[in-house]
């Protein structure tokens, strides 16, 4: 299967990387089933025998291959070299399996850094954000019970990564009572501080809006007055030159 082919493959899965293991899995053992290759996964594949044509075995390692190649691109470059050192599909799933099935120390590893290390993204909105939080926390929750966060720590990671543009809002919260400070009631007055902000900034539009069209209309009405004002001088500075030309008649 030439490269494009792969990639065309492969278009719909979304890349390994770090905390999607699970339905990075899912997804590529189903388009592997489709292809007819996950037997090279379970190491079940059936090897053409001695005397089967050179037909037979080609195929059987262009399978081989194939199998192998559209894993490595259904990985996020990072993660590519490592996985390549291994000369089997087999070998090569089980690789990523040690590194990212949920029971594994790297994948706890990687899903601390995920929560702890996350912070918002230039003009992201605030809902998406806080959305980024709850479902990193959950995965951490999901891997490990022990791994899951306090809500308060949830709370804090928010008012802490929102950025500086919300830092009036977040010193108000600082004067909250203790019993306030939670993750849901931090996150409402958060997404209330960013409405108001989308109001107020659709409200200084429409005005802007407003005055630009008054402003147009009025020098649309401008405009025939004062070439109508031209018209009527220079109409009366022809009548001015013929009364002129009247009163003094040409000399024989």
């Amino acid at each position: 299967m030439p490269d494009k082919d792969i990639k065309s493959a492969t278009a719909g899965v979304a890349k390994l990387d770090k905390v999607n293991y699970i339905q990075w899995a899912i997804d590529v053992q189903l388009l592997l089933e489709e292809k007819g290759l996950w037997p090279f996964v379970t190491g079940k594949q059936v090897e053409p025998n001695a005397t089967a044509t050179q037909d037979a075995k080609d195929r059987f390692d262009r399978s081989k291959a194939k199998s192998r190649a559209i894993i490595l691109q259904c990985l996020v470059p990072r993660l590519q070299p490592a996985a390549m050192k291994f000369p089997t599909t087999k070998q090569v799933w089980d690789h990523l399996k040690a590194l990212f099935e949920p029971s594994s120390l790297a994948r706890e590893a990687a899903l601390l850094e995920t929560f702890y290390l996350i912070r918002r993204k230039d003009n992201e909105e605030v809902d998406s954000f806080i959305a980024r939080v709850e479902k990193a926390a959950d995965d951490l929750a999901g891997a490990a019970d022990d791994l899951k966060p306090a809500d308060r720590n949830k709370a804090y990671l928010l008012i802490n990564r929102i950025g500086k543009e919300y830092e009036h809002q977040v010193q108000a919260i600082y004067q909250w009572q203790t019993a306030d400070f939670t993750f849901e009631k931090v996150s409402k007055a958060l997404l209330a501080e960013a409405n108001r902000r989308r109001l107020a900034d659709e409200s200084d539009k429409a005005m802007e809006s407003t005055v630009n069209y008054y402003m147009h209309r009025k020098s649309s009405k401008q405009q025939p007055t004062s070439s109508f004002s031209q018209q009527n001088a220079s109409q009366s500075s022809s009548s001015k030159l013929n009364s002129e030309s009247l009163s003094y008649p040409v000399q024989p």
